[in-house]
């Protein structure tokens, strides 16, 4: 036998092992999954999204109630509130950007540059700081949604978050927050400012977005700004609650909470181990994140990834121990693009200008499933084609299982009650109860309920009252 023609048996050969392996994987699988309450982890605090929503282009502003009633529906608790560090600056430069005084290439030079609101970082020169772009997210986004979660008696979560990238810095534009007492005078500014127009009092301050996109902030810098900016909120009546680091890389994010955990004065106020996801991080990434948290006493955070998916937060939940979650932005007038829970369409007919993503459909099982002071107990399934998770909490005991193909499975060890089964899988195409395979069940004393999983996909079992 010649060597070109052993060559061509062995591909044939592997192309039809592929073949029988993706054959196997459409027939759907029988799968048990079951829960044990006794083996408990984190409490789950937030969906969180990014409250940015098109605020400094759109003209037609009329979808934001939409969007808002959406979220809701969504069950989003936890808002990002970026806080640019331009706001320290003689100018405003995001209002001469939405006036058309800069154009988009002067505005990317210039957005986050500062100006010293005077020489002594002690004292705050109100004259100095340019609120305007803040007030705006407020009334629009923020206190809207509020009022919209209070009626249903939810608190909202805001994490206000300090974005700074200097590398974009041009045209003689400085930057002077990498001086610790410089950053500890903006944040008590911003406290201060929010607190007197709003009576609103940030839960969490995230304290730089992705600081391994910078030369300017390390874990050692990031640890000295947030010393000084701790004694300086508790000088005037604050607590702190930090949440950092917030790396791009979720590979990063233990090395730099290392070196801010040595500073043994701050690790009270440090609330959240955040990470981001954009390295493609392996499991154990993951896994390593979730344990030096739990060692350590941090709950956990994945809180920026454009285009994640519901087994990426399946991951989260699981290995890294997550207590909050968010995509990225609550909604946008652009193309889906996976950074957006809604895709906006600012001049659609009312009712029709906020969509649900192609991701948000299959999150959406999650969200409605896991609710803010939940607590995750272990879940585990008979078949590596099925990731679940169960969370326990006022509600009751509520299943979301990812699969990646179709199966019967059957839930072991739920408490007896009635349950809504609903689901989103790649056949699904509009929200009707049957694609999303509404229907209200009874599990009895036994505990056992068993369901057919029409296509890969997620499903959820929650409990209804």
């Amino acid at each position: 036998m010649s060597k070109r023609t052993l060559q061509l048996l062995l591909v044939v050969a592997l192309g039809a092992i592929v073949a029988f392996i993706a054959a196997m994987r459409r027939q759907p699988a029988t799968v048990d999954v079951t829960v044990d309450p006794s083996q408990r982890f984190q409490v789950f605090r937030g969906w969180e999204a990014t409250s940015e929503s098109g605020l400094d282009d759109a003209s037609n502003l009329a979808y934001v109630p939409e969007l808002l009633d959406d979220a809701v529906e969504l069950g989003l608790t936890r808002l990002r509130v970026e806080v640019r560090s331009s706001i320290e600056n003689s100018r405003d430069i995001a209002q001469e950007f939405k006036d058309g005084r800069l154009t988009p290439e002067q505005f990317r030079c210039l957005r986050y540059a500062t100006v010293n609101d005077d020489g002594d970082p002690q004292t705050i020169n109100a004259a100095g700081f340019r609120f305007a772009r803040l007030d705006t997210m407020i009334e629009t986004i923020v206190l809207p949604l509020r009022d919209r979660l209070s009626a249903r008696g939810q608190p909202l979560w805001l994490n206000f978050n300090y974005v700074a990238f200097p590398r974009q810095l041009c045209d003689g534009g400085r930057y002077i927050h990498d001086q610790p007492g410089e950053y500890a005078e903006f944040v008590l500014a911003v406290y201060q400012h929010v607190k007197a127009k709003y009576d609103i009092t940030p839960d969490s301050w995230e304290v730089v977005l992705e600081p391994d996109n910078t030369r300017e902030w390390t874990g050692s810098t990031m640890g000295d700004a947030m010393l000084q900016s701790a004694a300086r909120l508790r000088e005037a009546g604050f607590t702190p609650s930090f949440v950092a680091p917030s790396t791009t890389a979720a590979a990063q994010a233990v090395p730099f909470m290392r070196a801010m955990w040595n500073r043994e004065p701050l690790r009270p106020f440090i609330r959240e181990l955040s990470y981001h996801r954009y390295d493609v991080p392996a499991r154990r990434v993951i896994d390593d994140i979730g344990s030096y948290a739990a060692t350590a006493g941090l709950e956990t955070s994945m809180i920026e990834k454009i285009g994640a998916t519901h087994w990426q937060l399946n991951e989260d939940l699981v290995a890294g121990r997550v207590s909050a979650w968010q995509q990225y932005t609550l909604g946008f007038p652009e193309p889906d693009s996976g950074g957006h829970y809604f895709v906006i369409d600012p001049d659609a007919a009312e009712g029709r200008r906020a969509t649900l993503s192609a991701s948000g459909h299959y999150l959406r099982e999650y969200f409605r499933a896991i609710r803010p002071g939940a607590q995750r107990i272990d879940a585990t399934a008979s078949h590596r084609d099925f990731s679940p998770v169960a969370f326990t909490g006022a509600d009751g005991l509520a299943v979301v299982v990812s699969a990646s193909r179709a199966g019967r499975m059957t839930l072991h060890r739920l408490p007896a009650g009635r349950y809504r089964i609903s689901c989103w899988t790649d056949q699904s195409h509009d929200d009707d109860a049957g694609s999303r395979c509404d229907r209200d069940v009874t599990v009895p004393e036994t505990g056992s309920l068993a369901l057919d999983m029409p296509a890969p996909g997620v499903v959820s079992v929650v409990p209804t009252r």
